[in-house]
């Protein structure tokens, strides 16, 4: 008797837009190309029209990538580029990345940000509702650690930087007075 063949259900490929929510149910718009404060060329602030399509394959337990589909360009990740060289994520830290484009060529990853920091693109995970988590991967020691996601309120560049922190409440803290807003990234099939 020949064995059964039982099928095996494979993860579909989702594609839509992120859409950025603010705490206060404010919206700041779609994800789309254009320079933010960091010149990192992606930020919150397009209207449906411009937002940037995207496409990642779930994966149950693991972190996976997200890629930014566009006709015109190479093929691209979505991804955090650190500040600092070696970014912490205790409490209290005030380490932060930008939410940035990474080219890819093989293993190799690249963004246009210019920091020094270490830049990561497999750091997602989307929740039931959609929302999108980013990770912290960057040692063994830490292990996946949640970041946040917020923005700075007065715009004034094209686009808002969607900034990641570990600790983000203690960075809004240290860097200003006002204007700083947590936000969530909702993924929109």
């Amino acid at each position: 008797m020949a064995p059964a063949f039982i099928p095996v259900a494979l993860p579909v490929p989702q594609k839509g837009r992120i859409k950025v929510l603010g705490e206060d149910c404010a919206e700041y718009g779609y994800v789309g190309d254009g320079q933010n404060v960091y010149h990192a060329g992606i930020g919150a602030g397009a209207p449906e029209t411009e937002a940037i399509i995207f496409c990642y394959l779930p994966l149950k337990d693991d972190l996976f990538e997200i890629e930014i589909q566009r006709s015109d360009s190479k093929p691209q990740l979505l991804g955090a580029h650190w500040h600092a060289p070696n970014p912490s994520t205790s409490v209290g830290s005030i380490d932060f990345a930008v939410l940035a484009a990474f080219n890819y060529e093989g293993l190799r990853r690249s963004s246009k940000t210019g920091w020094g920091g270490p830049g990561y693109t497999q750091i997602w995970k989307v929740g039931p509702d959609n929302t999108l988590h980013p990770y912290f991967v960057g040692n063994d020691t830490v292990g996946h650690k949640q970041l946040q996601f917020f923005v700075h309120e007065p715009g004034g560049h094209q686009r808002r930087a969607v900034d990641v922190a570990a600790d983000a409440g203690a960075f809004m803290v240290k860097h200003g007075p006002g204007g700083w807003k947590l936000v969530e990234l909702l993924f929109e099939p």
